[in-house]
């Protein structure tokens, strides 16, 4: 609960400032550090060099839990220094993926914390991995919906005590749009645009994306060292391009006269 309120924190934070009123974001900013102070006072196991779930009584023992490191982690509370070293002791390269113990309940919900995490640590090739072998491997189970629950260490079978078609199994489709077809907003209402595919992982992909402003066009292919990109507009925006120097100099893009490509430094705060 913690986790989720500092993020919300930092979320409303940014939107204030977004908005120019930087002295109610400051507020929120450091009531966000205030938490995770607090939490890393309380919670932080030197020992184990992971959070605890809770307070232990007396200030002694404590259970370590997977859900509640991953959740400090999406929720910053831990410190800058911490985060590459946790993600590590927590996440396993290779399936089954967890250093920890899962429960039998584990939900796509909680999975949609471990891309959000992956991506914002630049862990991509983990973040493909696992979306291929937690919601691929619930496809090749058999399920033809997303499941409420799904533990890809056990064996899977249907249980009508639970939703076998439940909403927040979707996570992966955020993360195709914006870290593998690699288009996501870098300004509110998509007056710039940042394009980083991952054609590190896929040899093609292509999308219709709807924004507020309009529909965005993306097909691009990779291929022998070469990444072609075609792109469309409904609208004008600036494009920020998150790729190699030498991915960015192709003769192979076909880009309409409605987006302008500049560089990272114009990235707006």
């Amino acid at each position: 609960l913690n986790a989720f309120y500092s993020r919300a924190l930092y979320s409303a934070s940014w939107i204030l400032h977004f908005l120019e009123n930087d002295s109610a974001a400051e507020v929120l900013r450091q009531r966000a550090i205030d938490i995770a102070k607090n939490i890393r006072k309380l919670c932080w196991d030197e020992r184990q060099d992971l959070f605890l779930d809770s307070y232990p009584p007396n200030g002694e023992g404590g259970i370590v839990g997977l859900h509640s490191n991953v959740l400090a982690m999406y929720g910053a509370l831990a410190s800058s220094d911490q985060y590459e070293r946790l993600f590590d002791r927590l996440l396993l390269p290779e399936a089954p993926h967890f250093t920890l113990p899962t429960t039998d309940l584990l939900t796509p919900f909680f999975g949609g914390f471990l891309l959000e995490n992956a991506y914002s640590l630049n862990r991509r090739q983990w973040a493909f991995d696992f979306m291929k072998d937690y919601w691929g491997g619930m496809l090749e189970n058999g399920a033809e919906t997303w499941h409420e629950y799904y533990n890809p260490v056990l064996h899977f079978k249907k249980n009508f005590q639970y939703s076998s078609c439940h909403a927040y199994g979707l996570s992966p489709v955020l993360y195709i749009f914006s870290e593998i077809l690699g288009i996501r907003p870098a300004s509110p209402g998509f007056e710039q645009v940042i394009f980083s595919p991952a054609y590190e992982q896929l040899e093609w992909a292509k999308a219709v994306i709807p924004t507020v402003r309009g529909r965005i066009k993306v097909e691009w292919h990779y291929s022998d060292g070469t990444l072609a990109v075609k792109m469309r507009s409904e609208f004008s925006f600036e494009l920020v391009l998150g790729l190699d120097d030498n991915k960015q100099n192709s003769d192979e893009w076909d880009i309409s006269s409605n987006i302008r490509i500049v560089s990272k430094e114009n990235l707006r705060d």
